[in-house]
């Protein structure tokens, strides 16, 4: 199985995964994404930032060898350290890969930490 890093997001990670969000079909679908789209990287990354605000939440980046193919948010922590939420997504073209498992255990480490 490769292996996958999740990171905070870079401007040319951000740029990557505006691409996927505008061009994949199968993930705009899943993401309930209507009508065309023009993301920018820009518009990622303040997105990311607010919806991190409101939601007390860290979104990481997955990354395969270069490539952003997705992100994973670790959201809705509590205080007392006990419970959070995991939320994903990935690009179709890179799913069934093992990918999301992998990105999975590595923000669990992120939260123990």
């Amino acid at each position: 199985m490769s292996r996958i890093v999740i990171r905070e997001p870079l401007f040319h990670d951000a740029e990557q995964l505006a691409t996927m969000l505008n061009d994949d079909n199968g993930l705009r679908a899943d993401l309930g994404m209507v009508g065309d789209t023009n993301e920018t990287a820009q518009h990622f990354l303040e997105y990311v930032r607010d919806w991190c605000q409101k939601n007390h939440a860290v979104t990481y980046v997955i990354v395969h060898g270069d490539v952003a193919i997705g992100t994973i948010s670790l959201s809705r922590r509590n205080p007392d350290g006990e419970s959070a939420g995991i939320g994903y997504w990935i690009g179709t073209k890179h799913r069934r890969k093992g990918y999301c498992g992998l990105a999975f255990d590595a923000v669990i480490k992120q939260a123990i930490n």
